[in-house]
């Protein structure tokens, strides 16, 4: 079992906190034991908003996403991927993301990517990230978990 949160919070006062992890009770699928449930649609751009999305190949149904993901414990050699859509309005970057000390794992890193622009983040080696701008756009965040 391992729990990681990460929280977004921008320079207007929103803030939210998403919950991911492995657990060997967990499945492909939404664990509603684990809190894993499906949410409503996103809302619409300009608005501020954090969600997990489904991986690519592994659509859960319904498809809108959820606050929390978790995994099932295969091995200790398993390598998952979250991604996490956020949106917020124009005015309010930077936006900060932020997560405790990270224990349990080889390796975790937050890639961003806006247009040409690549930006990668060793979460084991720091605990928050600063993100300068992106519009109003979502902005897929990665996150790479190598279970220990």
């Amino acid at each position: 079992k391992h729990r990681t949160h990460i929280t977004m919070a921008d320079t207007k006062g929103h803030k939210f906190t998403l919950t991911f992890g492995i657990d060997s009770a967990a499945t492909d699928g939404f664990d509603f034991a684990l809190g894993d449930i499906p949410i409503p649609s996103p809302p619409p751009p300009g608005n501020f908003e954090v969600r997990f999305l489904d991986r690519p190949g592994h659509p859960r149904i319904p498809g809108d996403g959820s606050y929390v993901d978790i995994r099932h414990f295969r091995s200790e050699t398993q390598i998952d991927t979250f991604v996490v859509r956020f949106q917020t309005t124009e005015d309010a970057y930077p936006i900060l993301f932020s997560w405790g000390a990270i224990k349990d794992c080889d390796s975790m890193f937050v890639e961003t990517k806006k247009g040409e622009v690549l930006t990668r983040v060793n979460m084991a080696l720091q605990t928050s990230f600063s993100l300068r701008d992106g519009g109003e756009e979502s902005i897929l965040m990665i996150i790479k978990y190598g279970a220990r």
